[in-house]
């Protein structure tokens, strides 16, 4: 029997993955999960791909994501 998988909106994979957990632990390979504008799953990038699909997904290998933390201060440098 094949496990069925999850869809949701949009899927960020291959980056890192501050927690904002008791631990703060980091997750590289990391991916998150989202939908609408609730983050749904956090976790390994090969994990998510295997349980999730997604409606977009972007490659995060330059960022570090920090869910539930608000960054308000960024300096815009570069352009793609």
């Amino acid at each position: 029997m094949t496990a069925s998988r999850h869809r949701f909106d949009l899927l960020i994979v291959d980056t890192m993955l501050v927690t904002m957990d008791a631990e703060r632990r980091i997750v590289t390979d990391g991916a998150l999960a989202v939908s609408g504008d609730t983050i749904v799953a956090v976790g390994k990038s090969d994990d998510l791909r295997r349980d999730y699909s997604a409606g977009e997904t972007i490659d995060g290998r330059r960022f570090v994501i920090t869910p539930g933390s608000v960054n308000t201060h960024v300096h815009v440098t570069g352009s793609r």
